[in-house]
């Protein structure tokens, strides 16, 4: 496997990753504005997409991991090489962010 296609199968799935939390937080201020529900139904609610954006992040992060492993054998040079290892660092850390987030805002108590 080249460095461009490398680099290619990783940045969507990086991309995902990012956007997850963004998304979320985009979704929770689209159910806010929502006329037709309670707002004891939106208080409820914001916890719930909150907890799902980061476990998309996390989930996104984890399987970006798990295929830079994967295809590190079939890598054909240095340059490959150097790219999954800096997507591996990248989704490391933001699995990292994601659990840490995960801890800090629902902690033993998750909502999903």
């Amino acid at each position: 496997m080249d460095a461009r296609t490398v680099q290619r199968l990783l940045e969507k799935l990086q991309a995902l990753a990012e956007s997850a939390e963004h998304l979320g937080a985009k979704s929770v201020e689209g159910m806010q504005r929502e006329p037709r529900l309670s707002d004891d139904a939106k208080r409820r609610l914001t916890p719930l997409y909150r907890e799902h954006a980061l476990r998309l992040m996390l989930l996104y992060s984890q399987l970006g991991s798990a295929i830079c492993d994967t295809v590190r054998d079939e890598a054909e040079n240095n340059t490959a090489r150097g790219i999954l290892d800096l997507f591996h660092g990248n989704f490391a850390a933001m699995a990292e962010r994601a659990r840490e987030k995960l801890r800090r805002e629902f902690g033993d108590n998750p909502k999903l």
